[in-house]
């Protein structure tokens, strides 16, 4: 199963690595990535194949809200 999942918020040191690493510790794919900042404000959107995923759709939600 592929899900669409974004990230926005304030541009920071290591949003994406926490983001690419929480999803790569729970076996998630990535299919797409689209990135961008614009002034202060960073925004990415991911298609992701959840297929392997070793945690259920809302925990992994869980895990990645940690901003």
């Amino acid at each position: 199963m592929r899900a669409v999942i974004t990230v926005t918020g304030k541009d920071r040191t290591g949003i994406i690595a926490k983001s690419s690493n929480t999803l790569y510790q729970h076996h998630v794919n990535f299919v797409d990535i689209s990135q961008n900042v614009m002034e202060d404000m960073f925004a990415m959107v991911m298609l992701v194949n959840i297929d392997k995923c070793t945690v259920d759709f809302n925990s992994l939600i869980d895990l990645l809200d940690w901003y």
